[in-house]
């Protein structure tokens, strides 16, 4: 058994026996580790309140041979406290640990996506904008080699008349070859400066329609590429 230290992201947590949890948890060099938190539901507990979804932590892991490692020592970095009080925020951060707690594996350099999540994390916690799933979501989508092509037609080609953009394939279509998600062009302009990385630019935008078009987009989009449902997301996406 050996012992290491680490910095996280608390993806998920659920009930182990009478007083004890495991977690999911987003590693920033060692990719996802589900661990052993015990005692951690006694009202004795003095970590218990540090190891909620949502926050970044400095943890000391036991390796041992099972499939589940331990928690021997944990401080809380941030806890986030105000994504838990907004449920528009807490939708969209529990959709954020829910894909991430999908696609990322064991055992990887995970040093990019974590710094994305932990990134996003800090700004949604900060305050909210329509276009902040979306905007991470298309970051993830191109981290994880899944950058939609919105330059031109994927049928025939021409970057004249795009208005459609292809769920299933990810490609944007002009009029004449119409199928799949009915694009104006102010929406195609937001999902191009996303893809261009035009951040905190887009963050700043404030137009209801054209941002709950561009965030179902991308969350649609997602859950086709990285084949998951986002439970988290019902209700709140078209």
């Amino acid at each position: 058994m050996s012992l290491y230290a680490e910095k996280a992201v608390v993806l998920r947590t659920w009930k182990l026996g009478e007083a004890d949890r495991i977690l999911s948890l987003l590693t920033e060099t060692h990719g996802k580790v589900r661990a052993v938190a015990k005692g951690v539901r006694k009202s004795t507990s003095r970590i218990g309140g540090r190891l909620e979804p949502f926050s970044i932590i400095d943890v000391r892991l036991w390796k041992g041979t099972g499939e589940l490692q331990r928690i021997a020592q944990v401080d809380l970095v941030h806890g986030h406290s105000a994504l838990h009080s907004d449920f528009l925020r807490l939708s969209k951060a529990s959709a954020i640990m829910e894909i991430v707690d999908r696609i990322a594996l064991e055992e990887m350099d995970s040093s990019v996506l974590f710094r994305l999540v932990t990134r996003a994390l800090g700004t949604l916690n900060e305050g909210d904008s329509p276009l902040f799933l979306g905007v991470f979501l298309l970051r993830l989508l191109e981290l994880e080699g899944f950058a939609p092509q919105l330059d031109c037609c994927g049928i025939c080609g021409s970057s004249e008349d795009i208005a459609y953009f292809d769920i299933e394939t990810g490609e944007v279509a002009c009029s004449a070859h119409a199928g799949g998600f009915e694009l104006s062009r102010s929406v195609l302009d937001l999902l191009r400066r996303a893809r261009a990385g035009r951040t905190r630019e887009l963050l700043g935008e404030q137009d209801p329609d054209d941002s709950r078009v561009f965030e179902t987009i991308a969350a649609r989009y997602a859950q086709q590429s990285f084949a998951v449902e986002l439970r988290s997301l019902r209700g709140v996406i078209l």
